[in-house]
């Protein structure tokens, strides 16, 4: 693996792993496979990208074409099987949360704010918060859907729990 300056990896290939690659398929399905992905490295990278789709009030994960899994955190290539195809797909957004914890208030008037694991239905694990419900009630298991928000003028996906009555 290489790291990259601007904190992404990328797989090392050596010309033998890559031959060897090559080797096992025919160029008609290489090329059938390049025509149908969308790159996950655009010209700014699998995080801007990413951000890019937010920004047009899409939630899409990059899925991988060789193991069919859905990749989180966005990167260019996958890493529970190496390969380096990947698509940009649309997802629910919904959820349970995994793991939680609550921080308590600093100063008086405000509020306690929380920091959650939520595993999406896709598969993959997301730290986030969830608003629109008092940190205190969340709990572990509970079903949420995320939307995505801005901090600092950046998108972000933030989860709200998926029935009101929550």
């Amino acid at each position: 693996m290489i790291f990259r300056p601007d904190g992404t990896f990328a797989p090392c290939s050596t010309p033998s792993t890559t031959a060897s690659r090559l080797h096992h398929r025919n160029e008609k399905s290489l090329a059938a496979e390049r025509m149908n992905t969308i790159e996950t490295a655009s010209s700014k990278g699998a995080e801007a990208t990413f951000r890019d789709f937010l920004r047009q009030g899409e939630i899409r994960l990059q899925q991988c074409l060789s193991c069919k899994r859905f990749v989180y955190y966005p990167r260019d290539f996958c890493h529970h099987c190496h390969a380096e195809q990947l698509r940009w797909q649309p997802i629910s957004g919904q959820g349970s949360v995994y793991s939680l914890t609550v921080q308590s208030a600093r100063t008086e008037g405000e509020k306690p704010r929380n920091t959650v694991l939520v595993e999406l239905d896709e598969g993959v694990r997301i730290v986030s918060r969830v608003e629109g419900m008092a940190s205190d009630r969340l709990q572990i298991g509970m079903r949420v859907k995320a939307r995505i928000s801005s901090w600092q003028d950046v998108p972000i996906l933030v989860f709200e729990p998926e029935r009101a009555d929550d």
